[in-house]
């Protein structure tokens, strides 16, 4: 889900809509000329824009075969659990890094 909305959403979504109209245009003939592309452009883009709007009633249907396929979690907790330990510290650490000392006192403190 959040793929889709990164996707239809966020700042490379032009991006998306060309692909889209790229998809669209090499299923047509070649000669359909330069006009015709930037309808398709316009259309893809007023698309994913519908699309954004309520993600939820294109993307639900397919956001769990998108998991499925790419497999993000289980690849990531593979990765995460074959890191050593010290390896696993450092990608953590940039999370806490900025709560460091507070994390510190907050545990001096309750001992």
């Amino acid at each position: 889900r959040h793929l889709w909305a990164a996707l239809l959403a966020g700042p490379r979504r032009s991006n998306v809509a060309d692909r889209i109209a790229d998809a669209l245009a090499a299923e047509l003939p070649a000669d359909v000329g330069a006009d015709l592309r930037k309808r398709l452009v316009a259309v893809s883009a007023r698309g994913a824009a519908e699309m954004a709007a309520d993600p939820a009633a294109y993307t639900d249907a397919t956001a769990d075969f998108v998991a499925d396929s790419l497999r993000i979690e289980s690849s990531v907790v593979d990765a995460l659990g074959a890191l050593p330990g010290a390896k696993f510290e450092r990608v953590l650490h940039p999370v806490f890094e900025q709560d460091e000392v507070t994390l510190i006192a907050v545990g001096c403190a309750l001992g």
